[in-house]
This record gives structure tokens, C-alpha cells and sequence, in this order.
């Protein structure tokens, strides 16, 4: 059974990924020239400066996830099926305690 604070920061985990992986696909957008630098520099560092607190927010809530109870030892990729698991689980238990639907 999962509790309320894992399934919390389970949640807040995936949310901060997801803005993670849409800021880092628009930093790989900026075309590079041949020194594999950023032809729009400009632009770039504006990206840069919004991109710092997005991934500042993710690796807060990477480590609400380790203190809440998520081995930080496992492989990087089973980090979003386990968080997607601990949701499922707490809606699951949620509903068959009469809780109803959980959104």
C-alpha cells in the first residue's frame, strides 16, 4: 500500500518531468553550426534562463520522491512505470475504501 506523501511526490515527480522533457526539447531545437554551438546565441541563453528553474523544480522533486520513499539506487528508467505504479496503487486503494474517484 502506498502512502498519501509517496503517492504526492509520485505525482509531482511525473508533472516536473514532463515540464523537464518539453524544456529540454526546445534547448535541442536551436540549430548548431559547425563548432556545434548555437547559431541564435541570443536566443539560446533566453532559453537557458527559463529552462534553469524548470530543471531546479525537477531536482526538488526528485528528492521529495527519494525522501518519500523511492530507492534512488534504481536505474533511472524504471523512475516514471514506478510513479505511474504508486498512482494506480493509491487510486486503487482510494476507491476501495470508498473514497470515490481521486483526481
Amino acid at each position: 500500500m502506498t502512502t498519501s506523501k509517496l503517492y504526492r511526490a509520485a505525482k509531482a515527480a511525473l508533472a516536473a518531468d514532463g515540464k523537464l522533457t518539453a524544456s529540454q526539447a526546445a534547448g535541442d531545437a536551436f540549430e548548431n553550426d559547425a563548432d556545434d554551438l548555437p547559431v541564435d546565441s541570443a536566443g539560446w541563453l533566453a532559453w537557458y534562463d527559463t529552462h534553469k528553474p524548470v530543471y531546479a523544480a525537477w531536482q526538488a522533486a526528485m528528492g521529495a520522491l527519494d525522501a518519500a520513499g523511492y530507492d534512488k539506487r534504481r536505474h533511472p528508467f524504471v523512475f516514471r512505470p514506478f510513479c505511474e505504479a504508486v498512482i494506480r496503487e493509491h487510486v486503487a486503494a482510494s476507491r476501495a475504501a470508498g473514497g470515490g474517484r481521486r483526481r
